[in-house]
């Protein structure tokens, strides 16, 4: 065993300064604590510089400078650790601090373990975890928390229920929720990129007759383009596919109607005609009516003159 060391009294208790070299010996913590109440043990690292234990009671550990990693993937020593920007960090241009927890068998090309790491954000934190194979490499995960915002890169299974205020869906690639339960929300907004139906109203949209919508409904028993009962079973309901498709068969019954009203509004039109042709046929009728009767009576009064006449 080797040491260097230096005591110096001081108002709390005693300070050790140790400086360790790798195949050194440094006593046990309990051993030193119960050597003094308040020490520090300062040692080189396998990565150079003085790294600073402090002491100040048996049951308190600080740490003044954690070590420096440029690879999260690459530490396999139990230990605190920072880095800014590093390779394999869940996040790229920040800064993390960190444990890394390794096997009792650890060494250079055996990195079994578990990391645990804060990301700086006074506002905004963010806590992963991840454990990790025999090259070093795993899967980050993000801690859920109560405040900020949530990021959830795969799927997301609940079995109970859901409340908040307002939801929402936008599309986001290899995301995915899975609920059995109950869902509630004063708001649900989704993402409608590619989930919009206003190509109804292009002017040439081949609207169907509605006697071709009647014969696919009495085939079928669903309307055009709307997925059958059976289909919804089996694959579900996308909710932003299944609004555009209830939102464009609103705006086909939209068209339906402006046409029907356009009909309508042309038969008012020849009713309105007929109308006032019948009108026009009423009023020669009851002139003829006043000539046949005119006529009637001038052949009663020829009558009349012709009988007395003979007499």
């Amino acid at each position: 065993m080797g040491r260097l060391s230096s005591k110096e009294k001081v108002a709390q208790g005693f300070s050790l300064n140790f400086y360790y070299i790798v195949g050194w010996f440094i006593p046990p913590l309990e051993s030193l604590s119960r050597m003094m109440g308040n020490y520090q043990v300062r040692f080189l690292g396998d990565k150079g510089g003085v790294t600073r234990l402090s002491y100040p009671t048996a049951n308190a550990l600080l740490l003044n400078d954690p070590n420096t990693t440029n690879d999260w993937n690459k530490e396999w020593q139990s230990g605190f650790f920072e880095g800014y920007n590093i390779a394999n960090a869940p996040d790229a241009n920040q800064w993390f601090w960190g444990i890394n927890l390794g096997h009792t068998s650890n060494r250079a090309d055996y990195k079994y373990g578990g990391q645990i790491v804060i990301r700086n954000s006074p506002t905004t934190p963010r806590l992963y975890f991840r454990s990790r194979g025999k090259d070093g490499e795993g899967l980050w995960t993000q801690v859920l928390h109560s405040k900020g915002d949530q990021n959830i890169k795969g799927n997301l299974s609940v079995d109970g229920t859901i409340s908040t205020e307002e939801i929402k869906v936008a599309l986001l690639s290899a995301s995915n929720m899975q609920l059995k339960g109950t869902l509630a929300a004063n708001n649900i907004t989704l993402n409608t990129i590619g989930h919009t139906a206003d190509f109804v109203f292009d002017d040439n949209y081949p609207l169907k007759d509605l006697n071709q919508v009647e014969a696919f409904i009495k085939e079928h028993k669903h309307l055009p383009d709307i997925p059958s009962a059976a289909e919804m079973d089996a694959a579900g309901v996308n909710l932003a596919e299944m609004n555009k498709l209830l939102l464009q068969k609103i705006e086909e019954l939209t068209l339906y109607v402006i046409e029907q009203d356009s009909h309508l509004e042309k038969k008012n039109e020849f009713v309105k005609e007929m109308g006032a042709e019948v009108k026009r046929q009423n009023i020669e009728l009851d002139q003829l009516q006043d000539i046949n009767e005119n006529l009637i009576k001038r052949l009663e009064r020829v009558e009349n003159l012709l009988s007395n006449s003979g007499h």
